[in-house]
């Protein structure tokens, strides 16, 4: 279920930037995520909100490396996780779960500058919030289940130990 929830998030990236991407190179572009005025992705993604998260640019400048669209940093993201999804063990499941509890710290922060900077609704941008919450329950559970079997194989080697 991880998996399949990483390939939607991977794909809503790439979609938000063939978006941008498209937009960039013909102005009159519609996107299908653009239902109107009030719900436009690509009005949001064409912010300077849309590249470094808009905090980039400010300190860095335009030009600087770091400054991509943020659909880059979600196909980064979702194909890590994907990748780290093929290893079972612990220590790879708090990891996953680290990059995950990341990306829900900044859905706030998007939120905010979505609704009262931008004031545009982004179905792919809440569909990212919506898939970045899933996967933080999956990591959790995925983070828990892991625990519990490596504590319950600890107990028994305690319980065999006494017993000799």
């Amino acid at each position: 279920m991880f998996n399949v929830f990483c390939l939607f998030g991977l794909a809503l990236s790439l979609y938000s930037l063939f978006v941008e991407f498209k937009k960039e190179s013909d102005k009159d572009y519609v996107a299908y995520c653009d239902i109107d005025d009030l719900f436009a992705c690509s009005k949001v993604f064409m912010t300077k909100y849309g590249k470094g998260f808009g905090l980039i640019a400010p300190y860095f400048g335009e030009d600087h490396f770091l400054n991509q669209p943020n659909g880059v940093y979600g196909v980064l993201l979702y194909s890590i996780l994907l990748v780290l999804s093929l290893v079972k063990s612990l220590w790879v499941a708090k990891l996953q779960l680290t990059l995950v509890v990341a990306a829900n710290c900044a859905t706030p922060y998007l939120a905010y500058l979505l609704y009262k900077v931008i004031k545009a609704v982004c179905v792919v941008c809440i569909a990212t919030y919506i898939v970045n919450a899933v996967l933080l329950i999956l990591s959790l559970w995925t983070v828990s289940v892991s625990s519990g079997s490596s504590g319950r194989r600890s107990g028994k080697r305690k319980k065999a130990n006494k017993k000799d």
